[in-house]
């Protein structure tokens, strides 16, 4: 959680037009704007230091070849396994790219 700490209500104004993400706003008695800014997932996942950011757990990227993570809780193992023999199926040939998993 990051704090952002605004002199006044006019330069607040501004910062609220560029600024995404910001959950709450509190004034100050000396006129003060003190704004606290959440961290979203892409940055919460990074800090535990995993390989695969993405959120969408039927993203056919991620389940066919970018999601290198062993221990990866959204692509999990079972689901690129499926994937991967559903495209074959469709496609009626072997996938090009070594498995991922």
């Amino acid at each position: 959680m990051a704090k952002v700490i605004f002199n006044n209500k006019k330069s607040l104004k501004s910062a609220k037009r560029r600024t995404r993400g910001v959950v709450s706003y509190r004034e100050m008695k000396d006129g003060r704007v003190i704004a606290t800014k959440w961290p979203t997932k892409r940055k919460l996942l990074k800090k535990q230091n995993k390989k695969c950011l993405c959120d969408n757990p039927t993203c056919a990227k991620c389940l066919g070849i970018n999601c290198q993570d062993k221990d990866c809780q959204i692509h999990t193992k079972e689901r690129k396994e499926s994937w991967r023999r559903r495209w074959e199926k469709v496609n009626k040939k072997p996938f090009s790219h070594p498995k991922n998993y």
